[in-house]
């Protein structure tokens, strides 16, 4: 299997790379996948929950390879942002908060969206909590670090790594 039988881009155009916030993937073999969302679901992923998202797509990828990932980081133009690299999982979001004013005639012009990467790392097997980090897209600005515990995450924002133990308090989820 390839990372495109998975819907994965690993050659994005330099259009693609200008226009959009991302992460980026080195995985073991020196391979990068770069997330490219939406598109065609891949058949094979068909079954698949949140599979329009290229990290759950990463995810079922190196669920069947022998890869893991050895490097990643966000990426909008030539303003890299890297990430620490996980011993055990990593977790990826996005994030979108928005607000508007009261009032009709002010709706429109004082509306405001604010769109996040969140990335974070699962580093023991005790681990209950994990912190993660929001970054303002495109600009990736570090806004804040958010504690979550590790049982209310969803799943699909976890890519484990080849041959760890999952922490206890994960197995309560699964």
């Amino acid at each position: 299997m390839t990372p495109e039988d998975f819907g994965l881009c690993t050659k994005p155009s330099a259009e693609f790379l200008e226009e959009n916030c991302i992460w980026v993937v080195t995985l073991s073999d020196g391979m990068k996948i770069y997330q490219k969302d939406g598109g065609d679901v891949p058949e094979i992923l068909a079954d698949l929950k949140h599979s329009h998202s290229s990290w759950v797509r990463l995810g079922a990828f190196l669920e069947q390879s022998n890869l893991d990932i050895i490097y990643w980081n966000l990426q909008f133009r030539d303003n890299k942002w890297p990430l620490k690299t996980a011993k055990i999982g990593y977790v990826y979001s996005r994030g979108m908060i928005g607000s508007m004013s009261v009032g009709a005639e002010n709706a429109k012009k004082n509306r405001t969206t604010q769109n996040f990467h969140i990335a974070g790392t699962i580093d023991s097997p005790t681990q209950n909590t994990i912190d993660r980090a929001w970054l303002h897209s495109p600009s990736l600005v570090h806004s804040e670090i958010k504690t979550i515990d590790l049982k209310a995450l969803d799943p699909s924002m976890i890519i484990w790594r080849k041959g760890v133990d999952k922490p206890r308090s994960y197995a309560i989820i699964k």
